[in-house]
This record gives structure tokens, C-alpha cells and sequence, in this order.
């Protein structure tokens, strides 16, 4: 299910051709099956060329588990050479260069990391939180040639380049293309050897498209790995059906994701598991009449242990996450006092993540996954127990997030500035469990008006979701506190760093807590009442 593919070839070094003095390049495909030498002969009849030694390279590819540099047109390409390696950002379908530095060893896995410098700064903004990992290797063969003028000086350089990839004990060629590549200040031959191969040789400029091609050699698909939920649901289709529908879509996000769990490639593969583990909780709290009750009693108790083992290694990731934010709250002469936390972090979370690796590779889970596969796969029962499995799903979410949806109005409206923290937790809880319904039925709606409610609820949501985060971690990092003396040496200072932070986070949640009223007042207009009412209070679900 992984899509992480790395072929196991030892690197070859070789010479790089990539001095950043390049313009625009210009690309010709050829025939993927001619020969090379016959071109070279081409070449050297045709035009003013000096051919050069031949190079091999490999060209190790780099993007995100979503592809966010595929979905950009571009590539990240690591390449060694005989004297040096670099490390190249390229315009994908083009491949021209946009940034490039030195770069001896493999690339690390987030971009801030490396050296500061422009590419660096560019992969940093298209990353995010996700890792940069091995996609596929390639062989390149390159034929250089050059132009030159009466002073020896290079005016063009032209490359027949040769794209092959290894599958097994085999070498499958990939493409064969021409690089006509301008250098500042001598355009006009560029533009000479252009029309030459134009009219001459009929040849067309097009895009690159080794990684395309490398990709489907090893059966790779660049699509968008994400946890959002994507489907159609038949409003006429019965509700047990429609909720196994969903409930698979569900597990399938939690295998996609499960490797990169286990191996820690980057906090997104965990996050979007819990996720998809917490979705299916209370997808599953909402089936009492839909689905057997005996299967539920049983993957609802799986769940919750799932729940359970994620959840130390996923709150020990946001405080990592937040670590920088953090120390950014501080004055500056306290930051540094923070290190000792940090170091406390980064111990527990690699116990806690190991802990969790073993948990995702025991037998347990193997299989509840099995037996929560084979539930999901198997036929509905003609005559099912559960009252209400018959039913179409398009009257079951109807009643199901009218029913969620009154509870969120009774508790919100219940809540005063002397309530407890309790009261606005268990609001959350509500709002959560009618979101979830809503994005698992959207399909059934009109696409305009649940997008438009959900956009609603979420601004209520990050109101509660701020407050509880800020409580959690006040709590925490004052247990934190009391247990890094018996863990690390610290000093008083470092102790007094965590309680100024502590004050800080502090009047963040009370300032939060104040903005509660403002933001469900909003949410609980006549406005957004009317429009929650047309879409699960009518006869039926709102108008596609």
C-alpha cells in the first residue's frame, strides 16, 4: 500500500553538467528505441559541435508522500558526480533547474536541515510538515557536446541524454532526448541550432518526462495521499451498506498511512492515522441500529485500544512541533533554558514511538485488520437485526446529524463564563461527532450548502479545539516539570523557563476562553439555524 519506492542500486559518482549560468532550456524527445551513436553522427554533421566524454549519472528522486512537488511541477534530484553532488530543484515537465547547492550525501528528510539558501528556503515553503523520501533512481547516460567560438570560449552546449531505470537484473531504457541549453550573452546560437534541428531533423520540443515514466516502470502512481474523505454515496443506498462504504474508505487511510507510522518518516503519517481511527470511532458510535450489535461491541473495543497506544507518541509530536513556538514565546534571554524540555521530549518520544512500532506489528493488530476487512467486505444480511440497516442513507444522516446537531445547540447555549472546562470539552466532543457526519454524508447534499455549514462549525471548532489544546498542555508540561529532576540534571533556571511559559499559555486560554461566546453566538445566528434546519430538518436532503 506504501507508495515509498526505493530501488537498491549502489551510487555511481559522476561528472555534474550544471554550472547555474543556464538559461531556459529546450527539450527534444526522439525516438525511444534509436541508437545514440546515430545521433551523435547527426549531430556532428549538422552542426558547428565538439563532442565531450561521455558521463553516467544517477538522478535520485525526492518528493512528499502526497506528491506536493509533483502536484507544483517540479523535483527534487539528487545527484552525485566523480568530484561533487548536488542537490536540484527542477521544473519537472521542463527540467530546468531552479536552484541547486551542493550536497555530498543523501538528502535529510526537511528542509531545514540543509544549508540556508534559496532552494532551501523554497522546499521549506512547499514541505510543510511532511518528509521528503525516496521516490525511484535512474540511470543517465549523457553525449555532451559544445559550441565555441575563435577565443575558445563556450557559446553552446547541447546533450544527447539517455534516461534508463534497473528492474532487477534488467535496464529498461526510459527516454532519449535532446538539451539544447543557451548560455548568458550567447542566445543567438542557441536559437541557430534550434532552427537547424527544427527544420532540418523535424524534431518537436516537448517535456521531460523521465519521472513520469520512471514512476509507472515500477508500477507507481503520482496521486494525492490524503486522509480527507472522497466518495459518492447513492442517497437510495441502504445505510449499512453506506456506512461500510465509508468505513472502508477509513481503513484503507489507515494502511496507507500504517508504514510511515511505524517507521516515524514524519508526524503526518500518525496524525492522518489517529485520524482516520477517530472517525471511524464515532462513525461507529452512530451505528447502534445500522449494524450488528455484535460485531460493534467488538471493533468499537479495537478501536478504543487503537486509540490508546497513538495517542502518547501523538501528543508528544505536537509538543516537538510546538517546541519552536514555544521558545519563540519567550524572552530572549530564557529561550535557551528551554533545552533540557526538549531533550526531555525527544527521549520520551522515541520510548513512546517504539513502544507504538510494536504495537502496529503485533499480532493483535494484524488481526483485528483481517477480521475488520472481511466485516466490511462481506454481503449485508437480507434480513438484518439492526432495525434500521434497511434504511436510505439519505433519511439516516438526515436524522442522525439533526439529532448531533441539537445537542450542540443545547450544550453551547448551556454554557456560561463560570462554567467549568468540562462543559466546553464535552461541546467539542459534539461538534466533532457532527463534522465527522457531515463530511462522511456530504456527498448526499447540496455540495455549495455542507460546505458552507461545515465552514461554519469549523470556526466554532478551533475556538474549542485552542482551549482544549492549551489546557492539555499546561497540564502537561507541568507534569513535565515535575519529572525531568528525576530524568536530567537541570537547574532552577530551567525549571523557572517552563513556569514563564506556563504563565504565558495561561492567559493565551483565558483570552480564548473569553472569545467562547462571541464565536457560538455566530455559529447559533437565526441565519445559520435556518440553514442547518434546510439541510437536515426538511423532508429530505437539500437539492443537489
Amino acid at each position: 500500500m506504501s507508495q515509498l519506492l526505493t530501488l537498491n542500486q549502489k551510487p555511481t559518482r559522476l561528472s555534474l553538467n550544471y554550472s547555474g549560468t543556464e538559461k531556459r532550456m529546450t527539450l527534444y524527445p526522439l525516438p525511444v528505441k534509436e541508437s545514440t551513436t546515430r545521433w551523435r553522427t547527426r549531430l556532428l554533421e549538422l552542426l558547428p559541435l565538439q563532442a565531450e566524454q561521455r558521463t553516467r549519472s544517477e538522478i535520485h528522486f525526492y518528493d512528499t508522500f502526497d506528491w506536493r512537488l509533483y502536484r507544483a511541477n517540479q523535483s527534487l534530484q539528487w545527484l552525485e558526480g566523480e568530484n561533487d553532488a548536488r542537490l536540484i530543484l527542477c521544473e519537472r515537465q521542463r527540467g530546468a533547474p531552479r536552484s541547486s547547492i551542493p550536497q555530498s550525501t543523501p538528502p535529510p528528510r526537511f528542509a531545514n536541515e540543509l544549508e540556508a539558501s534559496a532552494l532551501q528556503r523554497e522546499l521549506t515553503s512547499r514541505q510543510g510538515l511532511r518528509a521528503f523520501l525516496p521516490l525511484v533512481t535512474v540511470e543517465r547516460y549523457c553525449h555532451p557536446f559544445k559550441q565555441i567560438d575563435k577565443e575558445g570560449k563556450t557559446r553552446l552546449r547541447v546533450t544527447l541524454e539517455e534516461q534508463r531505470i534497473c528492474l532487477g537484473n534488467t535496464s529498461k531504457r526510459l527516454t532519449l532526448q535532446l538539451v539544447v541549453t543557451p548560455l548568458r550573452g550567447y542566445e543567438r546560437a542557441a536559437k541557430q541550432c534550434v532552427k537547424v534541428l527544427e527544420q532540418q531533423l523535424k524534431l518537436t520540443a516537448g517535456d521531460n518526462r523521465t519521472l513520469q515514466l520512471a514512476l509507472a516502470a515500477v508500477g507507481t502512481e503520482p496521486n494525492h495521499q490524503s486522509s480527507r474523505l472522497n466518495f459518492e454515496l447513492d442517497p437510495s443506498m441502504r445505510s449499512d451498506t453506506a456506512y461500510r462504504t465509508v468505513l472502508l474508505n477509513l481503513l484503507e487511510t489507515m494502511i496507507r498511512n500504517e508504514p510511515g507510522t511505524i517507521e516515524n518518516l514524519d508526524s503526518e503519517f500518525l496524525h492522518d492515522f489517529r485520524v482516520a481511527i477517530r472517525r471511524s470511532r464515532s462513525l461507529l458510535g452512530q451505528a447502534k441500529h445500522i449494524l450488528p450489535p455484535h460485531s460493534l461491541a467488538r471493533f468499537k473495543q479495537e478501536f478504543s485500544w487503537l486509540g490508546s497506544i497513538t495517542s502518547p507518541t501523538r501528543d508528544l509530536d505536537v509538543y516537538l512541533l510546538m517546541f519552536d513556538s514555544y521558545r519563540q514565546r519567550l524572552p530572549k534571554r530564557l529561550r535557551a533554558d528551554l533545552e533540557p524540555l526538549h531533550t526531555f521530549l525527544q527521549r520520551h518520544h522515541q520510548s513512546e514511538q517504539s513502544t507504538l512500532a510494536i504495537h502496529l506489528s503485533s499480532a493483535r493488530y494484524r488481526n483485528f485488520k483481517q477480521q475488520w476487512l472481511r466485516f466490511l467486505n462481506s454481503a449485508p444480511a437480507k434480513r438484518p437485526v439492526a432495525k434500521q440497516a434497511l434504511k436510505p442513507i439519505s433519511l439516516s444522516a438526515h436524522q442522525h446529524t439533526w439529532k448531533i446537531y441539537q445537542r450542540v445547540m443545547r450544550e453551547g447555549a448551556a454554557i456560561t463564563p463560570q462554567s467549568p472546562a468540562d462543559d466546553l470539552h464535552e461541546l467539542r466532543k459534539s461538534c466533532k461527532k457532527l463534522r465527522y457526519l457531515m463530511e462522511f454524508f456530504q456527498s448526499i447534499y447540496s455540495a455549495k450548502a455542507i460546505k458552507h455549514q461545515i465552514k461554519e462549525l469549523k470556526r466554532l471548532q478551533d475556538n474549542l479545539g485552542d482551549f482544549q489544546d492549551l489546557e492539555v498542555q499546561i497540564h502537561t508540561l507541568q507534569r513535565f516539570g515535575l519529572e525531568m529532576p528525576e530524568e536530567l540534571q537541570v537547574e532552577q533556571r530551567h525549571l523557572d523557563a517552563i513556569d514563564r511559559l506556563l504563565s504565558i499559555l495561561e492567559g493565551e486560554m483565558h483570552a480564548v476562553r473569553t472569545r467562547f461566546e462571541h464565536c457560538f453566538r455566530r455559529f447559533a445566528d437565526q441565519k445559520n439555524q435556518q440553514r442547518f434546519s434546510q439541510l437536515f430538518h426538511s423532508d429530505g436532503p437539500a437539492a443537489q
